[in-house]
């Protein structure tokens, strides 16, 4: 997705006009009451950020597994506005290496999960569900096997699907259910081709598409195939496509029909983790970056139809990493890099639309580089803290102008002012003309979206009469 950067105006000499920059850094913004890692966070309703429980305690790093330590039931609620954080109810079980979903009416759901100690704990088959106008937690189903490290998404208004996961000895479980949010009662459906924990689960071309996982413990066979489920006729189907590495990776759905995975774990003894970040479309998978270095336990999140945000993890040194990888898929690049305040692996990776900075992302805990937990909240700003970024020149007669679209995916609209009547043509450094139109108002949006990065002319032409353009972010 492009975004404006500067524009220069051509009234007989070149007029330069140096728009200032975005800034895209990383801010300590807050903090947690309790450090924690493989928890959960969802945005509430009014905006607030529900950081539900986890691990806390030791930091002993355990088989390539994860930090030791006990789950935990305590919530906490942080204001990205206030930059406070305050408790909220705590859950009826402590859990970690859970899933959760937001209903359609706000509330919070969450499925089972680790209930004692990291890696030799017990699991549960609970479920219970937030209520943030009551701040209150209550006990709404089970499903019909205790799970930790499984996938949940829902799949319709109504039903969510819980996919595969382990319990404490490590046995892992090919089955699936399906949760129904109104009734309340579970069913189970049917099984996965193969047992497996942690992978994801995208909404890809309508339908719940399980990816990556493995099927016991260290160094236990990874599953490389898309597993897409057919609710219509309750079958998993396995597609030609493979991965081409496969590994316990990250995966997000871009648009409706595209799903972007990223790197992860191939091998634990000795350590080996993919780089690699893959595009897939119509069920077919292309490698479209290269990350650098190879990575697991980190985040993803997507930024828009276009571009992912990568952030985190852990290297095959089991080193936390503090850089984050803005990612153009269509482009097939890394267009912006900024670095963590603090390396953070295990955390959580949310957006959120704040009323002063715009699209933020926010950092949540996790395990930082000396494999202590980190109760650190971190904030990158994608638009600058001015309101409105934009510059303008008024033009007397026909004239031109040109604007510069950067990688920054969130800035994409062009604010043209003219007097009505003018004619408005947006031509690529080819010669094409991409997008015409007459000015219908004294404001005209130019969707610049689907434009990759690149200069552009804007030709404006109203038979002399004065005109002032202006390039602003939205």
């Amino acid at each position: 997705m492009g975004s404006i950067r500067r524009i220069v105006m051509c009234i007989g000499l070149a007029i330069y006009i140096a728009m200032p920059g975005t800034a895209q850094e990383w801010i300590i913004t807050g903090a947690l009451k309790t450090g924690r890692h493989w928890h959960r966070t969802e945005v509430l309703p009014d905006g607030r950020f529900l950081i539900i429980g986890g691990i806390s305690g030791s930091s002993k790093y355990v088989d390539g597994a994860g930090l030791d330590g006990m789950s935990i039931a305590s919530c906490e609620i942080f204001d990205p506005v206030a930059n406070t954080t305050i408790d909220a109810a705590t859950m009826l079980f402590p859990r970690s290496e859970f899933p959760s979903v937001v209903t359609p009416d706000g509330k919070i759901l969450v499925f089972g999960g680790l209930i004692g100690e990291s890696e030799r704990g017990p699991c549960t088959n609970t479920i219970e569900e937030y209520d943030p106008v009551t701040d209150r937690w209550t006990i709404v189903g089970a499903m019909t096997t205790e799970r930790r490290r499984h996938a949940a998404i829902m799949i319709d208004d109504r039903r969510v699907l819980i996919v595969g996961g382990a319990r404490e000895s490590r046995v892992t479980y090919p089955t699936t259910e399906i949760y129904d949010i109104v009734d309340h009662t579970t069913i189970q459906v049917a099984d996965l081709p193969q047992p497996l924990k942690e992978g994801n689960l995208a909404m890809v071309g309508g339908m719940p598409v399980y990816v990556g996982g493995r099927e016991g413990g260290p160094n236990s066979p990874r599953q490389r195939f898309l597993y897409s489920f057919d609710v219509t006729t309750n079958m998993w189907v396995s597609g030609d496509e493979r991965l081409s590495m496969p590994a316990i990776t990250s995966a997000v759905s871009t648009t409706p029909d595209d799903m972007v995975v990223c790197g992860g774990n191939v091998q634990e003894l000795p350590a080996v983790f993919s780089d690699g970040v893959y595009a897939i479309r119509n069920g077919v998978s292309k490698k479209i970056v290269t990350m650098g270095v190879g990575r697991t336990l980190h985040a993803m999140i997507a930024m828009g139809e276009a571009t992912v945000m990568v952030s985190g993890g852990v290297d095959s040194a089991l080193r936390a990493l503090s850089s984050t990888l803005l990612i153009d898929v269509p482009g097939e690049r890394v267009v912006v890099n900024p670095q963590h305040r603090i390396a953070r692996a295990y955390h959580s990776l949310l957006r959120a639309e704040h009323p002063q900075y715009g699209t933020t992302f926010y950092a949540i805990s996790g395990m930082q580089g000396d494999q202590s937990l980190t109760n650190t909240i971190e904030r990158l700003s994608i638009r600058s803290e001015a309101a409105l970024l934009a510059t303008s020149v008024h033009l007397h007669g026909d004239a031109s102008a040109t604007i510069a679209v950067s990688p920054n995916p969130v800035v994409d609209v062009a604010m043209v002012s003219a007097v009505p009547g003018a004619r408005l043509d947006i031509i690529d450094m080819t010669g094409r003309t991409v997008f015409s139109t007459t000015a219908s108002s004294g404001r005209e949006a130019i969707d610049m979206h689907a434009c990759p990065p690149g200069v552009y002319a804007v030709r404006m032409t109203s038979g002399g009469v004065g005109k002032t353009v202006t390039v602003a972010k939205r």
